[in-house]
């Protein structure tokens, strides 16, 4: 059987700790505040889950999984970023898709795809399209509105 590695034995080792720390600062004298520490060590091992492969962050209709070096947000509801600026940085790639029809991506070597059944691009100023190799505009009507 595997063992967990060093980062998530300190993980279970931290969380332990704290329970020990909470137990603590209850008093842990009582049968009462026994019964609340166990509800909420039992919370707490239904929210964190340490497996020699990774760990995982349980919540309400949502999950995170870091394992192998990979961190996947998984969520059944809305996720939402509220932020002054927001910065997403990939090495390699970075793709943006809804469905299976509508998709951004971006590579390291400066390829940039757009797809989508319906594309508008608008600008209340002035829109440049500069390319220094050949451009091509296809379509069944190619106008101005």
């Amino acid at each position: 059987m595997n063992t967990p590695s060093k980062p998530l034995r300190a993980v279970a080792l931290m969380l332990t700790g704290a329970v020990l720390g909470l137990a603590a600062d209850l008093g842990a004298s009582d049968g009462k505040s026994l019964a609340v520490l166990e509800a909420r060590l039992a919370a707490l091992e239904r929210s964190v889950v340490v497996t020699p492969a990774g760990v995982e962050l349980r919540g309400p209709g949502a999950s995170l999984h870091l394992e192998g070096g990979v961190a996947r947000l998984d969520a059944v509801a809305d996720i939402q970023l509220h932020a002054r600026r927001l910065t997403a940085a990939s090495r390699d790639e970075l793709a943006f898709a809804a469905g299976n029809r509508a998709r951004l991506q971006m590579k390291k070597s400066g390829e940039v795809s757009l797809a989508g059944t319906d594309v508008d691009l608008v600008a209340t100023g002035r829109m440049n399209v500069r390319g220094s190799g050949s451009s091509a505009v296809k379509g069944s009507k190619i106008g101005t509105h």
